[in-house]
């Protein structure tokens, strides 16, 4: 019994190891260089979905690993001041992260080219 746990075991290791060399080859074929681009997350008044958001963008922009220079752009749409206190904690763990507004997104965008 124990064998075939352990077996098991060293099996789903074993595919997550290939899915994860082929998600690294996929990348470096399809994308060779190293590349920069944002992650645009509109935030409005609903404070109840914006932690969970945010940290979906992160987590994502962390995903694509060292082939990208990935930032999270939270884009202030309406905001209340209970979202921007969590989108300022959020913006102090030290992560590539800015808040801003829909009328700043330009100048954030085009200076950084």
């Amino acid at each position: 019994m124990g064998d075939i746990i352990i077996n098991a075991a060293v099996l789903l290791l074993a595919i997550i190891g290939v899915a994860e060399v082929i998600r690294q080859i996929t990348f470096l074929l399809l994308f060779p260089h190293k590349k920069g681009f944002y992650l645009l997350v509109p935030m409005d008044a609903d404070a109840d979905e914006v932690e969970a958001r945010l940290r979906c963008a992160l987590s994502r922009s962390r995903w694509l690993g060292k082939r990208f220079i990935c930032s999270v752009i939270a884009v202030d749409c309406g905001m209340d001041e209970e979202t921007k206190n969590l989108c300022g904690r959020i913006f102090l763990d030290g992560r590539d992260f800015t808040i801003c507004n829909a009328s700043m997104l330009p100048e954030i965008i085009g200076g950084s080219q």
